[in-house]
């Protein structure tokens, strides 16, 4: 059996994904944070978002729709392969910690993802499948803004295959290694605006003759539902600006 550069390529997916902290840094140090207001304490911090829409065991829903472009910049040189994609994700948040004196704080999150997509350009006409993502949210001190960082391994099923004229994709069931770094705005309790810079890499691991691998680099935007919260009695309204918002004893 020849062998595909699939070790070059996968290799060249996991130093391009060492860019996505830098990333990640860059979207936290850009995310506007207002100035806590006087008097405001630990309650307050808890009761607003994000803290209060992080909190350990709530569920979460998310939509993300977007496209993505191979090859990807400074990855290795793979077939052209773009595509449209849709995601649907449940997540729930496993536990929470502090940085900073407090000041920030992290939030560990298990995703589950269902992703459709339709390829435009290239050879095939779909794919469509599973991944289990591990999401790191940095919340801050009032801030709406919560940037996150992830990273996953998913199956699809895709009928690029059957053009035997490449040799990126060489069987129906692919591997895809992904990483992404996104950002979230709350606009309220329980719903958020978000956006995604998303890497995924699709190889079948030598389990096929043809299997040169895809990169591919896009983005995705779309929103969160959070539910089944610890504290679900409370509105959905933020707060103003600079008003308490009172605990619940």
């Amino acid at each position: 059996m020849k062998k595909m550069p699939f070790p070059g390529a996968f290799r060249r997916f996991l130093r391009f994904s060492r860019i996505m902290p830098v990333v990640f840094v860059v979207i936290l140090q850009l995310s506007p944070v207002p100035a806590r207001a006087a008097g405001s304490g630990e309650g307050e911090w808890e009761a607003s978002p994000p803290a209060a829409s992080f909190q350990k065991g709530t569920l979460s829903f998310q939509f993300l729709g977007g496209a993505l472009f191979s090859p990807a910049p400074l990855a290795a040189r793979t077939d052209v392969f773009d595509y449209g994609q849709v995601n649907l994700r449940l997540g729930r948040v496993f536990g929470r910690f502090d940085h900073c004196g407090g000041s920030m704080r992290g939030a560990v999150e298990g995703i589950a993802e269902l992703t459709v997509s339709r390829i435009f350009k290239g050879f095939g006409h779909y794919f469509a499948g599973g991944t289990v993502l591990v999401r790191y949210n940095l919340l801050r001190t009032g801030s709406r803004f919560a940037p996150y960082a992830q990273a996953g391994l998913g199956t699809v099923y895709s009928d690029a295959s059957k053009d035997r004229s490449q040799t990126a994709i060489g069987q129906s069931f692919e591997f895809t290694p992904q990483c992404a770094v996104g950002l979230r705005y709350f606009i309220g309790r329980r719903w958020t605006l978000d956006g995604e810079l998303s890497f995924q890499h699709i190889s079948n691991a030598q389990l096929a003759e043809r299997n040169g691998g895809i990169n591919a680099l896009g983005g995705l935007v779309g929103f969160t539902c959070f539910f089944d919260m610890p504290d679900s009695g409370r509105s959905g309204a933020l707060p103003a600006a600079g008003n308490r918002v009172s605990e619940r004893r």
